[in-house]
């Protein structure tokens, strides 16, 4: 009966390191039921401590060599950027001698135990995609052995541990807790592959693991060792080509992330119509873009002077709807200089540069999102500390517009159509990033449709019309976009106005 006790405490640890996933699984979405797990094997030298060696710091490898070997397994779930929780099992040998007394022993021994590990290196600069970091371990565990103590001789057993009756754990074999403890270093390969390089002791709380009873009070051996890891996850996600306020750089400085809903695009019929007859004329120009139209004003002025006084440009690289520290984003990124927090329409918007040229501001977004990963960075332009779309610099006059276009209303006309971009559930997205993103030079409506907010560009009065800002708006990667129809101002069905 009090060996079946015993037993217990070993049984239930283990069951707990196995049932780890299980737990863990339940407080996850299945989307990321993989996201920051990883497993590893590895293989190396264990070494023992205690009364039954030979010299105190130098193991001996002649008669009786006091090099084992061991190896192990690891299931590891990374919570943040510093700490990460690990199960391990490990397998290995153990011996010593002592040569003046004229003995020496080998045991055979296996752990489970559970460690934390803390990642050292981004205590000093935080980031995720350093190809080497260094980490400490402790944890907490048990070590099931049995051991032979032998004459260095004539190998005559002369003392036995867990293996004749003596131990009191698991299979009859001496059970005691362990405290693994350490410090090791992670080679990252890729996404899902690193190497790692690990030392570690491990006291545990009996003095009989070399069968010997003596000196020292606590026994302990070592495992030092080098392992391959696997990190599982889905690292290769897509994300939708949408406005920076959308795409912060921290899941974490988002309340909430809007989820984009995109509608499937009907199947239009056009009925056959008589083609006319067919004169050749000169293919008109094409309408220039935004950008060209900005560069172009910029290249008639000189070097020093802006087609447009009290203007500056600037590159945002990120927004939230909570202020949060400029460094998050500095580290984040590795960027140096100031970084400007402009708030306005709820958001907080972080930017760098201050430029009177709109070509310089390209040239250093184009920087930012190559050397930096800035990958939502974008050009924004302010007159008088007041912020407008780029759109509004350049209309036809040359002058600022009164007031932005993006209205939420829209005309009446009997028929019309319109290009919907997206739709989201909270509705937290400017008309006016809209236009910015995806250079839309006609308004651009945000209408709560069917538990949708839904934001569309354009009111025409034909099909053809709508389907080339379509197009032009699935060049700029929003391939879900498509076309709608009104009639009288309300959302109908399209097939049903199509003419």
């Amino acid at each position: 009966m009090n060996k079946i006790k015993s037993i217990n405490p070993a049984l239930l640890f283990i069951s707990i390191l196995f049932l780890l996933p299980t737990f863990i699984y339940g407080q996850e979405s299945k989307k990321n039921i993989w996201k920051d797990w990883s497993v590893n094997i590895n293989g190396g030298v264990s070494l023992f401590y205690g009364d039954v060696e030979n010299y105190e710091f130098f193991p001996t490898t002649k008669n009786k060599n006091e090099w084992r070997y061991g190896y192990g397994l690891m299931l590891q779930k990374g919570f943040g950027d510093f700490f990460t929780l690990r199960g391990q099992l490990f397998n290995g040998k153990l011996a010593g001698s002592k040569r003046m007394y004229r003995f020496w022993f080998e045991a055979d021994i296996f752990e489970a135990s559970m460690s934390g590990t803390f990642n050292i290196s981004n205590v000093f600069k935080r980031r995720n995609d350093r190809l080497v970091n260094f980490y400490g371990h402790l944890g907490i565990g048990w070590a099931n052995w049995e051991t032979q103590l032998k004459h260095f001789d004539n190998d005559i057993i002369l003392n036995e541990n867990g293996n004749d009756n003596t131990g009191s754990g698991l299979f009859g074999r001496t059970l005691e807790p362990v405290i693994p403890f350490g410090i090791g270093i992670d080679f990252n390969i890729n996404d899902h592959w690193s190497i790692i390089a690990e030392g570690s002791l491990r006291p545990v709380k009996s003095d009989k693991l070399d069968a010997k009873v003596g000196m020292f009070e606590y026994d302990f051996y070592s495992f030092n060792f080098v392992g391959i890891t696997y990190k599982f996850g889905p690292y290769d996600e897509v994300k939708p080509d949408l406005p920076v306020e959308n795409l912060l750089v921290e899941e974490t400085l988002i309340q909430k992330e809007p989820e984009v809903v995109i509608e499937p695009e009907p199947e239009v019929i056009i009925p056959p119509k008589i083609e006319p007859e067919i004169v050749a004329v000169e293919e008109p120009e094409p309408a220039k873009t935004v950008d060209e139209k900005l560069l172009d004003k910029e290249y008639r002025t000189g070097l020093y002077e802006s087609p447009w006084p009290g203007v500056n440009f600037t590159v945002q690289i990120a927004a939230s709807r909570t202020k949060m520290d400029p460094d998050v984003f500095r580290n984040k990124f590795g960027l140096s200089g100031e970084i400007q927090i402009n708030e306005g329409d709820g958001w907080y918007r972080y930017s760098i540069g201050n430029y009177i040229k709109y070509w310089k501001a390209k040239e250093n977004k184009n920087i930012l999102v190559t050397r930096n990963a800035v990958e939502g960075a974008f050009v924004v332009a302010y007159k008088d500390s007041k912020r407008i779309t780029l759109n509004e610099l350049v209309n036809d006059s040359g002058e600022f517009a009164v007031k932005q276009k993006g209205t939420t209303e829209r005309s009446t006309e009997e028929i019309a159509y319109s290009v919907q971009v997206l739709a989201t559930r909270n509705g937290n997205i400017s008309t006016m990033a809209i236009r910015e993103m995806f250079e839309i030079d006609t308004e651009v409506y945000k209408e709560f449709n069917n538990g949708t907010y839904q934001y569309t560009a354009g009111n025409f009065a034909s099909y053809p019309e709508a389907a080339k800002l379509r197009n032009k708006i699935k060049a700029h990667g929003i391939s879900g976009a498509f076309v709608v129809g009104y009639k009288n101002g309300q959302r109908t069905d399209l097939k049903s106005i199509l003419r």
